[in-house]
């Protein structure tokens, strides 16, 4: 069997408010402590999820940087393939001029061929120990 209840109340403030008010209970302090940790891991993991990696002018390995917006993101994410593939030997130098001067979050992207092979070479483009790195 099933209750609906509905209550009156005034649409001036926030009626709502005091209705949890008269119902809060109070809270365990150590929960509290619980919860405060559990926001700022969610944060953290919000902020490792914008994480792309990417191969830059100014660096000498891959790294990843923090991209906001989807179209960033997959912006980001299509310069990373086209770099990767790349460096395994699966795309043409003809791509990596489509992805010349390009920017993201601010930073140039590598395209020079040349640079990326050495990058390659000094083993420097490796993606899980660079994304081990940056979790710390």
């Amino acid at each position: 069997m099933r209750f609906t209840f509905y209550i009156s109340l005034p649409l001036t403030g926030h009626p709502w408010r005091a209705i949890l008010d008269a119902y809060e209970q109070p809270q365990d302090p150590y929960k509290s402590q619980q919860n405060a940790a559990r926001v700022v891991s969610k944060r953290e993991e919000a902020k490792r999820s914008r994480m792309r990696p990417l191969f830059l002018v100014d660096e000498d390995a891959v790294v990843f940087i923090e991209v906001r917006g989807v179209r960033a993101r997959q912006q980001a994410e299509r310069i990373f393939d086209v770099q990767y593939r790349f460096i395994e030997g699966d795309a043409k130098v003809a791509e990596l001029e489509g992805i010349a001067e390009r920017k993201v979050a601010g930073r140039t992207v590598e395209a020079d061929p040349l640079r990326l092979e050495q990058i390659a070479d000094a083993g420097d483009a490796d993606i899980p120990e660079a994304y081990r790195e940056m979790l710390g």
